[in-house]
């Protein structure tokens, strides 16, 4: 069986708005991280952009340095060698100053810084331009004049000055990045905190809530439970009430049954017995001999006594076995089974013992009836054609199997007098603190057997 589960609207309002408390303190601790992470890759960027841009302005300086101190050793030693780091440095420059507008684009005042700086170089550069080809040219006194008139000069000043201030912009750059990212980190660091906790405590009551219903639950099943108790100590009272009624409704059965078998037996025995005599003595009468038709008469009436006779010895047998009485469990339940079996047309294995000591007479008659009902009812439904009785004794007890081959039933779907039959049968058994057992025999419609266990010292249990 699959339980089923509560939709949240059937829950109670103690225990939703928690629950809605901590979906949303989720949703906002997510908003939170996805926030905080935004932040940290905008600042990142815009602090790895000012580093960048620092390096930019180094390989620009580089650039322009190199460029002057391969002029100066050009012009003192005229080794062509030493143009190379000016023709190098000529040839990165411009890559340099594009890197540098293109980190610029969105942001007004580097641009104006980076345009700034780009006018004392380009002038520098133009200076080295002509201060070399003069060289080249062999006009050395104006190369000479060119390098002392201090207009390279000048333009490496303003060049130092405005590197100052841009690499003083790209620091700054750099720190208010740093700084944002340390702020923006301690701010989603708070509100996780902060979040944290608000769950922390939802969660907190949301388990108060929960412990709370698991005791008011826990004292419902307690209650449950006593009330169960209590009802089963009232149906076992009432079971035990009724079981040694119906023992006690059978017991008397048993003994009116008996007092009813000793007066038809004396009563109706003595009757029969005396008209029986007196019969024989009126056919002893010459004047009733000498007439055909009283004799007829006379024989037809020691035929009914004859009968009725027969029927006083059944109705006493059936009220009270007298096997059983003068020679024990073992012969009448022999001759009771061989007799019945013989008129229904079965075949009969009895297994008994010899004797069975020590067993009280009223058990024996218990177990009598027992073996009598289980026979009636093969007898009645079963359709089958062996029965096989078995009776065996242990130092435990005593142990009953009766068994056939017939059609077998459902025990769970019986009419009501092989119900009532086999009720009183459990009766039986149950009033000696026995067992009753009915095992359907395997595969279906091979019969079924009746298995009885009685205690050998049932007087000790009562």
């Amino acid at each position: 069986m699959v339980a089923r589960v509560s939709p949240v609207w059937s829950l109670p309002a103690a225990v939703v708005l928690p629950l809605v408390g901590i979906v949303l303190a989720l949703l906002g601790l997510f908003a939170i991280s996805e926030w905080s992470l935004r932040q940290l890759e905008r600042n990142s960027s815009r602090f790895e952009s000012a580093v960048e841009v620092s390096k930019l302005i180094e390989q620009w300086r580089a650039a322009v340095l190199d460029a002057e101190s391969g002029q100066l050793g050009y012009l003192l030693t005229r080794d062509t060698a030493y143009l190379q780091p000016l023709t190098s440095a000529a040839e990165r420059l411009p890559a340099v100053m594009q890197a540098l507008q293109e980190r610029a684009q969105g942001d007004a005042q580097l641009s104006a810084l980076v345009a700034d700086l780009s006018v004392p170089a380009r002038l520098k550069f133009d200076n080295l331009a002509h201060t070399l080809r003069a060289m080249r040219a062999g006009d050395y006194e104006r190369a000479l004049d060119l390098v002392r008139s201090g207009e390279g000069q000048h333009s490496i000043g303003e060049m130092r000055r405005r590197f100052a201030r841009l690499e003083a912009y790209a620091a700054e750059r750099a720190e208010l990045a740093q700084a944002a990212r340390h702020q923006s980190n301690m701010i989603a660091r708070i509100a996780l905190l902060l979040a944290t906790l608000v769950v922390a405590g939802l969660v907190f009551k949301l388990l108060q809530l929960f412990a709370a219903d698991a005791a008011r639950r826990e004292q419902g099943r307690l209650a449950d439970k006593l009330r169960r108790d209590e009802l089963e100590r009232e149906v076992d009272a009432r079971t035990r009430e009724l079981s040694s009624l119906s023992s006690h409704l059978q017991s008397v059965a048993e003994s009116e049954k008996s007092e009813l078998a000793r007066e038809l037996h004396d009563q109706m025995g003595g009757l029969l017995t005396a008209a029986k005599m007196d019969l024989a003595w009126l056919r002893e009468r010459p004047q009733i001999n000498d007439d055909h038709e009283y004799k007829q008469k006379l024989v037809g009436l020691g035929t009914v006594l004859d009968q009725a006779m027969g029927v006083k010895r059944r109705v006493v047998e059936s009220l009270r076995p007298s096997l059983l009485e003068h020679f024990g469990l073992s012969v009448a339940l022999q001759a009771y089974f061989e007799d019945e079996c013989r008129k229904a047309g079965l075949e009969c294995v009895a297994t008994l013992p010899d004797e069975l000591p020590g067993l009280d007479r009223s058990v024996q008659l218990a177990i009598f009836r027992i073996a009598q009902e289980a026979l009636t009812n093969i007898v009645r439904h079963a359709k089958a054609r062996h029965v096989e009785l078995v009776l065996e004794q242990s130092d435990a007890g005593y142990q009953m199997v009766i068994g056939d081959d017939g059609a077998g039933f459902d025990s769970t779907r019986i009419d009501a007098q092989t119900a009532h039959g086999l009720a009183g049968m459990r009766q039986r058994v149950v009033s000696l603190h026995g067992s009753f057992t009915l095992h359907r025999q395997t595969p279906p419609g091979h019969g079924m057997r009746v298995i009885v266990t009685v205690p050998r010292d049932v007087a000790a249990l009562e």
